[in-house]
């Protein structure tokens, strides 16, 4: 289920916990699909305990009901397509999936499809060789063959072709077979090639043990991570490369000495620097604050969600996320309402109309079809991929 993986939400990609409360009987449709998404993805939030960046989101949040809207807000033009897709013929939508899915996720407290229904939802019907133009269209362990150009962008209408074998030569991660519940198969360099390897995670390193590195045998390449309640503190390097190992470690406890190298600190505590230029600074609690006016700080944070921005140790408004109002100001994001988009091409970033078909863009998210390609590029009338 390609689009549950590309909303905001994914920050929350992989959470442990214990198990929690199955979601309604109630029959899900095309139509119910994204705000059962959110309902799902927010309960998930709000009954799994987190820590870190995470619980900053949830205090961001507020309450489940906050969530769901902010969620709802956040979902692009990429699943409205493909909603409309499923009240047609070309997609299947199987409501007893998507329930296995939705449930699954809290109970498994992560978004990583833990009992193999997310990549269900959503049954192609087209045979190999008819005409597609995304993946969700074709049936059985098939993609949909744009002949994506970096240059020129994909084509429309694409062929449903058969996906290759793991280990066999590809282009993109589209061409490979698809695997278990457990694995992930994705087009990796190899030698002076690409190939279709199949990507899998543990979750069973405990404290001292390595973490974020992965092993390769045959066509299967596995990816180590820490027990639920432990954090992956990467490993220091030399030059440009970042670090692509580490160590399992415990959080940090309230007030005592961290490091941003170092494990992450318990709870809704973040490592804040002892001073300016600091390498070294304390875990402390935050707050967030939800009222413009006030006081923020460093573990005072103005809540972006409600259009917040810390200046002068004071929380101040910036807007609604009506045309013409800021987007982002520094590190911080603000949504768009409905129909905007974030304009990023000046020097203040700020909410735009959507561009319509044949209008120059630079992303896809300016574009109200969602798809935006082409040398140059424009907006098209489909999403195509």
């Amino acid at each position: 289920m390609r689009t549950f993986s590309t909303s905001l939400l994914m920050l929350a990609a992989s959470l442990g916990c214990s198990p929690a409360p199955e979601g309604s009987a109630t029959s899900i449709t095309p139509d119910t699909y994204p705000s059962e998404s959110a309902a799902a993805v927010c309960r998930l939030f709000f009954s799994c305990p987190i820590n870190g960046l995470f619980e900053e989101f949830r205090l961001r949040f507020v309450d489940e009901a906050t969530c769901r809207a902010t969620y709802l807000r956040a979902l692009d033009a990429d699943t409205a397509d493909l909603v409309t897709l499923a009240r047609g013929t070309s997609v299947r939508f199987d409501p007893a999936a998507a329930r296995r899915c939705f449930d699954g996720i809290v109970r498994a407290c992560s978004l990583r499809d833990p009992n193999g229904a997310c990549e269900s939802i959503f049954v192609g019907t087209i045979a190999l060789g008819g005409a597609c133009r995304r993946q969700e269209q074709c049936a059985g362990d098939a993609y949909c063959d744009t002949g994506d150009d970096v240059d020129r962008g994909p084509t429309c209408p694409g062929t449903c072709r058969a996906r290759v074998a793991l280990g066999a030569v590809c282009t993109s991660s589209a061409q490979c077979t698809r695997v278990g519940v457990q694995g992930n198969a994705v087009c990796e360099p190899f030698e002076s090639t690409t190939r279709c390897i199949d990507q899998r995670e543990t979750n069973t390193a405990g404290v001292g043990q390595p973490c974020a590195g992965s092993v390769t045998s045959g066509n299967v390449e596995t990816f180590a991570n820490c027990q639920a309640g432990l954090t992956c503190v990467l490993s220091a390097t030399s030059g440009m490369l970042p670090p692509t190992t580490g160590t399992c470690r415990a959080p940090i406890a309230l007030g005592a000495e961290c490091s941003p190298m170092g494990p992450g600190c318990a709870g809704a505590a973040q490592c804040r620097p002892t001073g300016p230029g600091s390498v070294t600074g304390t875990c402390q609690g935050i707050t967030v604050q939800n009222t413009a006016g006030q006081p923020c700080d460093s573990s005072r944070l103005c809540n972006s969600l409600r259009y917040l921005v810390c200046r002068d140790g004071t929380c101040q408004s910036v807007g609604t996320g009506a045309v013409g109002t800021p987007c982002a100001i520094g590190t911080e994001v603000f949504l768009c309402n409905a129909g905007l988009y974030c304009d990023t091409s000046g020097t203040s970033f700020t909410c735009q109309p959507k561009l319509d078909a044949g209008m120059p863009c630079r992303d896809r998210d300016a574009c109200v079809s969602g798809a935006c390609s082409g040398e140059p590029r424009v907006c098209q009338m489909n999403i195509c991929r």
